[in-house]
This record gives C-alpha cells, sequence and structure tokens, in this order.
C-alpha cells in the first residue's frame, strides 16, 4: 500500500508577451509607402506606433482596460510623423503553470505491471490573459478579450507492463 507510488511536477513561469500599441488599421500617418505594414509582431497595434507621452502601465489592470489608453500616456503621432514607442515596450500578464501527475504500480507477476496514472495539466486552474487589443482606432483598444492558456485539465490512465 505505500510503496510503487510516484509524485510528478512541472513548474513553467515565463514573462508576459511582448506587443506594441499602435494607431491601428492601414493608416499612415507618417507619409511612408507601406511596405513596412503590420511589421512589429504578434499582438501588434497594426501599422505605426504611438507616441509615448507618459508611463502607460497601470498598477492594476484589469481585462477592460489593460494598459492606460489615454492619450496623456499614449497619443496618436502628429501627420508626417513616426511614433516614438518603442517596439515591444508592453507586456502582457505572465504565464504561469503547473502540471502535476501521481502513478501508482501495482505488480502482478516478476515481468508484469499494471500502471495507474492521474494527471494534471494547469492544476491550480490559473488563468493567464493573452495580449490586449493595441490598436488604437479599435473600440476594444486596451482590452483583453482572450486568455493564453486552457482551463484545468485531468486525465485517468491505466498502462500493462508485460
Amino acid at each position: 500500500m505505500i510503496g510503487n507510488w510516484q509524485f510528478n511536477g512541472i513548474a513553467t513561469f515565463t514573462s508576459g508577451t511582448p506587443y506594441t500599441a499602435g494607431v491601428g488599421g492601414q493608416t499612415d500617418t507618417a507619409g511612408i509607402d507601406g511596405t513596412e505594414y503590420n511589421s512589429f509582431g504578434s499582438g501588434s497595434g497594426g501599422y505605426e506606433r504611438m507616441d509615448l507621452v507618459s508611463n502607460p502601465k497601470l498598477s492594476n489592470p484589469t481585462t477592460a482596460e489593460w494598459f492606460n489608453t489615454s492619450t496623456s500616456a499614449l497619443a496618436i503621432p502628429a501627420p508626417g510623423t513616426y511614433g516614438t514607442l518603442g517596439r515591444d515596450t508592453l507586456r502582457s500578464d505572465p504565464y504561469k503553470n503547473f502540471d502535476l501527475s501521481l502513478f501508482r504500480q501495482f505488480p502482478i507477476t516478476e515481468n508484469k505491471r499494471l500502471e495507474f496514472r492521474f494527471e494534471m495539466f494547469n492544476a491550480f486552474n490559473q488563468v493567464v490573459y493573452a495580449p490586449p487589443d493595441a490598436a488604437a482606432v479599435d473600440p476594444t483598444y486596451g482590452a483583453v478579450s482572450s486568455t493564453a492558456n486552457v482551463a484545468r485539465q485531468m486525465q485517468f490512465g491505466l498502462k500493462l507492463y508485460f
């Protein structure tokens, strides 16, 4: 009853996904030819970066407003100019995940055994938010509309070794 147990765990921690807030769509306020459209990477706000006025990071972000979307923090650049916000300067929710498993082996004969498995993925059911909408022209600008991970999953299994 006491022997033949095995407990396993995998913990994964990463910083949030970087993204860039931008004007959005194909608005060309800088007057360039459009060959660099959406070259900012995943989570991009679109064609041109915003002007950095003050720190857009909020001390207590919510899914409705992940970063400060007011023009006192980020503004649309003046026509004929490029935005001053650096590439990938904003970050989404940090990723944290724990996968756990518990195994028990039951010897049948010298060469045969039965293994019972219980596995949990995202064991503590922690929500990790995806990057927010970073395009200033969108009505959901600054809002998070999805998650970057899945809800807890559990599975049982039996494995026969022979």
